[in-house]
């Protein structure tokens, strides 16, 4: 399906690169326009939050070439910043009129990807847009992915990009080993696919 306009939503740096950045490039290489916000400068609690690591995101994000980068300056997704964040993500998709929304899955340990899902959720609402949601290091088993994207021919830029977050190159997640096996699948294997980036449709809108 083509796409005039995608929006990709991340609660912190680093969560839309690892989770859509090889869907990203391919649909930025089909002629649409891509659109990044990134709600937070890191998670509350995380001593590497701050600057630095939108910065990071900012260097990592210039690999797809007219990417449009929206970031909230402060640290953290709570719902006592739900207001804030909302209105940011209205008008940015009121601006930037995409047909595709990215953004996390309900199901997931980190909570505050769960408040940005449901944030979302609400600003979109009667928009006609479609909404997938991304498999990230940190779904529950209850994630149902019914979406893969073949990004075999992205995955090394998209990994030469993740390692842009030099804050972050202690977590386990952040070693090759780790980000190769993310992008294996069974089911995508048997039906032909190599590397691939996994999603859920939340709402599928056909125009």
């Amino acid at each position: 399906m083509k796409y005039k306009s995608v929006l990709a939503i991340g609660a912190h740096p680093d969560d839309v690169e690892f989770s859509c950045l090889g869907y990203l490039m391919q649909l930025r290489d089909e002629g649409t326009s891509v659109n990044v916000y990134i709600a937070s400068s890191g998670s509350v609690g995380d001593p590497s939050s701050g600057p630095i690591r939108l910065a990071e995101s900012r260097a990592a994000l210039s690999c797809i070439d007219g990417v449009t980068i929206f970031a909230n300056e402060e640290a953290g997704v709570l719902e006592s910043s739900y207001e804030e964040i909302s209105s940011d993500i209205r008008r940015i998709i009121l601006e930037a009129k995409p047909d595709l929304i990215l953004v996390h899955d309900h199901n997931d340990t980190h909570q505050e990807h769960r408040v940005l899902h449901d944030i979302l959720v609400t600003a979109a609402r009667r928009c006609p847009v479609s909404i997938f949601t991304y498999k990230s290091v940190s779904v529950t088993a209850s994630f149902k992915e019914n979406v893969f994207v073949d990004v075999s021919k992205y995955l090394e830029k998209k990994i030469s990009a993740i390692n842009m977050h030099v804050s972050q190159a202690g977590s386990e997640y952040m070693t090759r080993e780790f980000i190769v096996s993310y992008h294996e699948n069974w089911f995508a294997k048997i039906h032909g696919l190599g590397a691939v980036e996994s999603y859920c449709v939340e709402q599928l809108i056909v125009k």
